[in-house]
């Protein structure tokens, strides 16, 4: 069953892939890629709160599966539950992961409630990580990384990590929003 609700929900048959991975979950609870295939089609159809009810499954079930701390984390930002997103991270992330996507999301959710100054614990952890561990060519978490910087007022910083990202860089839209960036925010 759990192998045919896979194929359907491949070919985006979504409605069918759910009846499927319900029903492998009525024979056997333990199947916690249904419950996470069923959350990603909640995700698709809007229901998010359900999303998060079949995440939060799949975490219990399996704590190590794969992302699944990122991607609970993500689907409280999407429905705008940052408290709840808060009290996840407070009761099951590690006081420091080392996953990169993981700090990348902890980052993002920190920067987007305004807390600078642990957005950019989790930045300055992202960019300690050894340069294969992390994408190196993903200007979005560079740029937010340098504007984290500059809200938080560490503008000097943010002047020398800009200028070493465009010197790295070949993307002329990117250089132009740095220097923008630095350029607005001088002291």
């Amino acid at each position: 069953l759990l192998n045919y609700a896979n194929l359907l929900h491949q070919n985006k048959r979504y409605n069918e892939a759910m009846y499927y991975y319900q029903r492998s979950i009525d024979i056997d609870t333990r199947f916690p890629e249904a419950h996470f295939n069923i959350a990603d089609i909640y995700t698709k159809f809007n229901h998010l709160n359900l999303t998060i009810k079949h995440y939060l499954e799949v975490k219990k079930q399996k704590p190590n599966f794969k992302n699944i701390d990122m991607v609970i984390i993500k689907a409280y930002i999407s429905n705008k539950q940052f408290d709840k997103a808060e009290e996840y991270i407070q009761t099951s992330i590690p006081i420091l992961p080392t996953d990169p996507n993981l700090l990348e999301t902890l980052a993002y959710f920190y920067y987007a409630t305004t807390d600078y100054t642990t957005s950019l614990k989790y930045f300055n952890a992202y960019f300690s990580l050894p340069k294969n561990k992390r994408d190196l060519s993903n200007n979005r978490i560079k740029s937010m990384y340098i504007e984290t910087l500059i809200k938080d007022g560490s503008i000097q910083k943010a002047r020398s990590l800009a200028t070493q990202f465009i010197d790295e860089s070949n993307d002329e839209s990117f250089k132009t929003k740095l220097r923008a960036l630095i350029n607005n925010n001088s002291q």
